[in-house]
């Protein structure tokens, strides 16, 4: 029988244990191999290797006494004594059986006898025969001890072992981790290591069995190579000569140890290049070393400073008692960190920030302490200074009309000047920390953020205008000036100064003289539309009243159309008043201190057939001495015009409230865009309809504006407002909310008083 290990193990076997007649089988019973000695020793042949226990039982057959069942006497001891047959001249032969397991390659067992014929307690009993016998067996229990200790000791050699011919072919191998191995063990013996690894990794370890056979002595490299489930791996070999064309090679994985090795490099190298002044004591506190930048920071070498307390570097008022608190703070684990004056060797003095923590072994034991500096002189210096300049900027700031502000990135208030009393209403502390945009109006929004935003990006000064909500509810024009400036408190470095300055009366004006010249130029457009209109409207009539005058009722046909010119003309004719009135105003000659309360009474009854059953309007009047000058046809144009707006506004039903009375207002009227502010008689109409969209307000009082459908309406009712209203020095205040309904609110003088 031939097993691809056989020679292998055996030479294994012989070299651990010494000669020997032996005999090799697997975990599995099968047979590995045997020595020609144990061969001859048993009377084995070729074929008797065939099975284990045909062996067993030739072995027994030879003892000169039945040993009994051999294969179980092992269990219990590993050595055992028998005599064989006396075979040849030479008489019994006296042998010791023992029994041996080898743990790898694989899991084998061998059997290995030795002949103890000549040792002298064999041949007779004398007493100095049984001495040397006793010496003898003392010398083997000491060689036994001694192969057990070098096997203890191979088997505690860590991670893989080797044995190769001068042709880089495994003889033999032992691994206390086979998942470090490029292939599975048990198919490594007989293989060269070219045909398992690639080509520059055989070479190499070729080469390195040349060198080291023929200089026999130890060589140590190192080399890559990638293992099957682990990738590539980082390996220090060690190879020495085991025979005349024999190396032994022993292998560790130092992967780990190399990881570990840079990533202590790149931390010390990190140590020694980093900006700040790094420094390590011994747990006494003593320095044992200080890196480059501290060399640098305090003028001390290591040298000078090596095994010193680093109190010479404090150079607080009360040094000692801090330097104190310090050591009894880390002592107790913590870390610490503060700000100090520290000093230099050459005794100038400088800011330093510090931050000072214990280290630990991998046993959690502290070992040290660390200490981190960083020169804060120049920001400390740049902080007085800016609070110096703050001092002064701020007297300024808190006496200015404007208003001064300071901002996050984010917009929120850091710092709000005492104007803001006047300006917005609020105290100074109910903004510090909230965000403006809850008071900024939604139509400047986007103009806002647009100036932020370029105010971050290009550190320039820009300007922008906006409508800010008191905390009364009005809002006030504001027109600021903002931009970046340093500050070195803040998280970013930086934050936002801003100047308001309050510009409603000038945006007041702007849009009232801006609506003014629109209004004037709609109205000298309308005013001639409608004066060449009424002349064409005129021929028009004219002709179809000639044209009635020749017909004499001769063909009723063409009265009927005629008649229907004279309507449309009609229609016409009103429209071309209503354009005057908004163009020209309204003559108010017929105009008498008109008592409200009844006429607007009448007006509504008069109103009533045109309204739906489901729509009611309710009237709250004031006294009946509410007077004001004005012709009654005016103002029953004004109120009918409102009511039948808010009526088609209204087309699921509901109450129209209409309410007189005398009040104190002010505002922006919404037609002319000026302010004003005064005592009135009210009269105001309020609808439970859709409501008015923003982007509608601007032309509610233009000619010919409207949101109803084609045929609906001409867009004229509110133009004749506005126009009746100039000519009464009165004001329109509107008010709306999609979905909520319209208040509309005419604002006239009293009879008796004059508006301011």
């Amino acid at each position: 029988m031939e097993h691809p290990m056989k020679d292998a193990l055996l030479d294994l076997v012989l070299t651990e244990w010494g000669p020997g007649a032996l005999l090799c089988w697997d975990a599995d019973g099968g047979l590995v191999g045997s020595t020609r000695a144990f061969q001859r020793m048993f009377g084995l042949g070729a074929d008797d290797e065939a099975d284990l226990g045909a062996i067993w039982s030739r072995v027994r057959g030879c003892c000169a006494a039945d040993p009994g069942d051999l294969a179980s006497a092992f269990a219990g001891v590993s050595d055992r004594e028998v005599v064989l047959v006396d075979r040849e001249a030479s008489g019994p032969r006296q042998l010791r059986l023992s029994l041996r397991h080898l743990a790898s390659p694989g899991y084998l067992t061998v059997l290995l006898a030795r002949d103890l014929t000549d040792r002298p307690d064999c041949r007779n009993g004398r007493p100095e025969d049984r001495l040397l016998s006793a010496e003898h067996e003392r010398q083997e229990q000491a060689l036994r001890d001694s192969e057990q200790r070098a096997r203890a000791l191979l088997e505690a050699m860590p991670d893989l072992m080797f044995r190769l011919d001068r042709q880089g072919v495994y003889l033999d191998y032992k691994a206390a981790r086979e998942d470090l191995a490029v292939q599975h063990l048990d198919s490594l013996i007989g293989l060269r290591v070219r045909a398992l690894t690639p080509v520059p990794f055989a070479d190499l370890i070729e080469a390195k069995i040349a060198e080291t056979l023929q200089t026999g002595r130890l060589q140590r490299f190192e080399y890559r190579l990638e293992i099957p489930g682990r990738g590539l791996r980082d390996w220090e070999a060690r190879m020495v000569p085991s025979g005349l064309n024999e190396v032994i090679a022993t292998v560790r994985d130092v992967t780990e140890q190399k990881a570990d090795a840079a990533r202590l490099h790149r931390l010390s190298q990190v140590v020694e290049q980093s900006s700040d002044a790094i420094l390590l004591t011994d747990v006494r506190f003593r320095v044992d070393y200080v890196n480059p930048a501290f060399e640098t920071l305090f003028g001390w070498t290591l040298d000078e400073l090596r095994g010193c307390l680093p109190d010479i570097l404090n150079a607080e008022p009360d040094a000692e008692t801090h330097q104190q608190s310090i050591y009894s703070r880390l002592r107790a684990g913590e870390q610490v960190s503060a700000e100090v004056l520290n000093r230099r060797k050459d005794g100038s003095l400088f800011h330093c920030r510090y931050w000072a923590s214990p280290l630990h072994d991998d046993q959690g034991t502290v070992v040290g302490y660390m200490g981190s500096q960083q020169d804060i002189s120049a920001r400390v210096q740049a902080q007085q200074a800016l609070s110096a300049s703050e001092t002064r900027y701020r007297l300024l700031a808190e006496h200015s009309s404007d208003l001064i502000s300071k901002h996050s990135s984010d917009g929120t208030f850091l710092y709000v000047s005492p104007s803001c009393r006047t300006l917005l209403g609020y105290a100074p502390e109910e903004l510090v920390g909230r965000s403006p945009y809850e008071l900024f109006h939604e139509g400047d929004l986007e103009a806002i953020r647009a100036s932020h935003e370029t105010v971050l990006s290009s550190k320039s000064v820009d300007r922008v205008e906006y409508r800010m909500r008191r905390q009364n509810g009005d809002w006030v024009w504001l027109e600021t000036n903002s931009h970046l400036v340093d500050d070195p408190e803040d998280a970013q470095g930086y934050v936002i100064l801003a100047q308001s300055r309050d510009v409603t009366e000038a945006h007041q004006l702007r849009r009232a003289m801006v609506q003014s010249q629109k209004m004037e130029a709609i109205g000298r457009l309308t005013g001639g539309i409608a004066h060449d209109f009424n002349n064409i409207l005129g021929t028009v009539l004219g002709f179809a009243e000639l044209a009635r005058l020749r017909n004499a009722g001769v063909d009723t046909r063409l009265d009927g159309y005629l008649e229907q010119i004279d309507i449309a003309g009609e229609r016409a004719r009103n429209l071309v008043r209503q354009l005057l009135v908004y163009s020209r105003g309204e003559s108010t000659v017929g105009a008498h201190a008109t008592p409200l309360v009844p006429v607007i009474k009448e007006i509504l009854k008069m109103l009533h057939p045109m309204l739906p059953a489901n729509l009611s309007v309710g009237f709250e009047g004031g006294a009946e001495s509410l007077i004001v000058r004005i012709a009654p046809l005016h103002l029953q144009q004004m109120l009918l015009n409102l009511v039948l707006n808010a009526r088609d506004a209204m087309p699921g039903g509901g109450e129209i409230r209409v309410v007189l009375r005398e009040t104190l207002a002010g505002g922006e009227c919404a037609v002319s865009r000026e302010c004003f502010s005064g005592r009135w008689i009210e009269l105001s109409v309020t609808d439970q309809g859709k409501g008015i969209p923003d982007e509608h307000r601007e032309l509610l009082f233009q000619p010919f504006f409207t949101t109803k459908g084609v045929g609906e309406g001409s867009g004229m009712g509110l133009a004749v407002i506005a126009g009746l209203m100039r000519s009464y020095n009165g004001h329109v205040l509107v008010s709306s909310r999609l979905g909520e309904g319209s208040h509309f609110r005419l604002l006239l003088p009293p009879a008796e008083a004059t508006a301011q």
